[in-house]
């Protein structure tokens, strides 16, 4: 099981976890839960069909462990974008979809490697 939390900054994501969505999304964050899909074709052959599959193969898979990093990364990321804009804190300009991407882009750079040494240990 992966927890991270940061109580001090109010924490963000406290759980994952694998089941089949019923949708074509790859992950979806929801109440500090990430849902990881295991209908979607990626997750499911990175990870398995079964939350036990995704259990054993975070524990001992470098690939299922990028994977995760990835996911993870990407919901932060976004769920950060998201609450930024939302606070009038995000300005996204003449070019939204660019300024998002180099929003995306910044964040996952400087969030990916901090992912990566807590998450990547086979």
């Amino acid at each position: 099981m992966v927890v991270i939390d940061q109580e001090e900054e109010g924490g963000l994501i406290r759980e994952v976890k694998y089941r089949d969505l019923e949708n074509q999304k790859c992950s979806d964050l929801v109440d500090g839960v990430i849902y990881i899909n295991s209908g979607h074709a990626l997750n499911n052959s990175v990870f398995g069909d079964t939350q036990d599959d995704y259990a054993r193969n975070v524990e001992g898979d470098r690939t299922a462990q990028y994977r995760l990093c990835s996911i993870i990364t990407e919901q932060s990321v976004f769920r950060l974008a998201d609450d930024l804009y939302l606070n009038n804190k995000l300005s996204l300009g003449a070019a939204p979809v660019t300024s998002v991407r180099e929003f995306v882009d910044s964040k996952t750079y400087e969030f990916a490697p901090k992912l990566l040494r807590i998450l990547v240990t086979a």
